[in-house]
C-alpha cells in the first residue's frame, strides 16, 4: 500500500521519498558579482578578492552559499545600504575554509 504525506508521493516503506536537489557551482577566482543563477560560489584564489551579493530587494528567499577554499581572504560585498545579519558591505570576510550561507528577507541579506 502506497501512503502519501500531502503531495509528496511515498514509497514502499511508507515513507516519503527522496527529491534529489540539485544545484549550480560557481568558480570564482577574482572579484566576483553572484548572479541570480549561482547557488553555491565556490573562491578560490591565493590573492584577496571581493564577492558581491546581488540585491537582497524582491529575492525574498533567494539563498546563496560563498565558500572559501583558497587561501586568499575573500571580502562579501553588498549593494546600496543593505547588511548582512546586520554587518555592513565589507565587514564580513572568509578564510581558508569557511563557508557562509546568506538568504534574503527581501531587505537585507
Amino acid at each position: 500500500m502506497t501512503r502519501l504525506f500531502g503531495a509528496i508521493p511515498a514509497n514502499e516503506a511508507g515513507w516519503p521519498s527522496v527529491v534529489p536537489f540539485t544545484a549550480t557551482l560557481t568558480a570564482a577566482t577574482t572579484t566576483y558579482t553572484v548572479l541570480s543563477t549561482d547557488y553555491t560560489v565556490n573562491c578560490s584564489s591565493v590573492s584577496a578578492f571581493e564577492v558581491t551579493l546581488l540585491t537582497a530587494v524582491g529575492r525574498s528567499g533567494q539563498i546563496f552559499n560563498i565558500k572559501n577554499s583558497g587561501v586568499g581572504i575573500v571580502m562579501l560585498a553588498t549593494t546600496s545600504s543593505q547588511t548582512i545579519d546586520g554587518q555592513a558591505s565589507g565587514e564580513i570576510t572568509l578564510t581558508q575554509y569557511d563557508c557562509l550561507t546568506v538568504q534574503s528577507d527581501g531587505t537585507n541579506w
